[in-house]
């Protein structure tokens, strides 16, 4: 991770190992821009990292809170945030042809992504293996984000051409 700016706000701007922009604002809120260029002239959009945490305003009612993102106290506290997103979800694409990890899901067991053929394999904790084809690098890490890796399988990655693996024995 390397420091390119402060700004005007005073939010101080990093550059990530998959060339990515992680930002510590003033307001106590870290941030982490999309691999989507030029949104909206010029600008990037980022996203929030802070943890979510929900507030209650009724709690007679199962919908009764809002979904808040709790603001990191200090500057080194966003730095060390950032630092742990980094090593958590950030690849240098440049040396690494594919990456995978494990799932703490009940359904899916681990994934694993060919950045070269764009392809994506899920290993189900049934044993079963799918190879979903063509699969963009966006959709890949907005999966490795996501909160449930099955809900985002389930509604985003099956929409892909699949074909399914022989089970090992």
């Amino acid at each position: 991770m390397n420091f390119t700016k402060v700004t005007n706000s005073g939010a101080i701007h990093f550059k990530l190992k998959d060339n990515r922009i992680g930002a510590i604002y003033p307001t106590g809120y870290v941030r982490v821009s999309t691999f989507q260029d030029n949104y909206y002239h010029n600008k990037r959009l980022m996203y929030q990292i802070n943890k979510q945490e929900k507030k209650w305003y009724d709690k007679s009612k199962p919908w009764g809170f809002n979904i808040v993102r709790v603001k990191v106290p200090t500057l080194l506290d966003g730095f060390k945030m950032l630092q742990r997103f980094e090593n958590n979800n950030c690849v240098n694409r440049d040396n690494v042809t594919q990456e995978s990890f494990q799932c703490n899901s009940e359904a899916i067991k681990m994934v694993e992504y060919n950045y070269g053929t764009l392809t994506l394999t899920v290993v189900f904790n049934s044993g079963k293996s799918y190879e979903y084809l063509n699969v963009p690098r966006k959709v890949y890490d907005d999966l490795k984000i996501s909160e449930s890796k099955g809900k985002f399988i389930n509604t985003i990655i099956k929409k892909f051409k699949c074909r399914a693996l022989t089970q090992a024995v």
